[in-house]
C-alpha cells in the first residue's frame, strides 16, 4: 500500500506535480483582468536612408586602424589575443583607443595579424603614430 508522500515523490520524479494531476487552476486563481497591461498602438515609420548613412559615418569615425583591420579581415578578437600573447581585455582597450600600446605590443599584434590574415602587414597599417614625442614614448 502506498502513502500520499510516496505518490507525491513519484509524480515529482516523473516531472508532474500534484497540480498537473488535479487539472487546471480554478478561474478565481487567475490574475484579475485589471492587472493586464493595456495594448499600445504604434504607427509605422518609413526608413530614411539618410539616417543610416549618418549612423555608419558616426560609427566609422570612432574606429581605430586596428579595429578597422580586424573587422575587414574577419579576425576574431580571441584569435588575435591567442596569437599575440596579450589578453582580450588589453587588446580591447587598444582597439577602442582607450590606451596606447607599447612598442612590444605593437610588434606582437602586427606579427599576429600577419599570421591570421596571411598578408604582409606593417605597424603603420594597424596603429596611428603622432609626431608628439610624449605620445610615442618608449615604455
Amino acid at each position: 500500500m502506498t502513502t500520499t508522500a510516496s505518490r507525491a515523490r513519484t509524480r515529482q520524479f516523473r516531472g508532474t506535480s500534484h497540480r498537473a494531476a488535479r487539472g487546471p487552476l480554478p478561474a478565481h486563481a487567475s490574475p484579475p483582468a485589471t492587472a493586464r497591461l493595456p495594448i499600445v498602438i504604434a504607427e509605422m515609420i518609413e526608413d530614411d536612408p539618410a539616417l543610416f548613412d549618418d549612423l555608419e559615418q558616426s560609427i566609422s569615425v570612432g574606429l581605430t586602424k586596428l579595429q578597422t583591420f580586424i573587422t575587414s579581415h574577419k579576425i576574431k578578437p580571441a584569435h588575435l589575443a591567442r596569437a599575440s600573447g596579450y589578453s582580450r581585455q588589453h587588446l580591447l582597450r587598444i582597439r577602442i583607443g582607450r590606451m596606447d600600446p607599447t612598442r612590444r605590443c605593437m610588434v606582437a599584434v602586427t606579427l599576429a595579424c600577419r599570421v591570421l590574415s596571411r598578408e604582409k602587414v606593417l605597424p603603420f597599417d594597424l596603429f596611428e603614430f603622432s609626431l608628439d614625442p610624449r605620445r610615442n614614448a618608449v615604455r
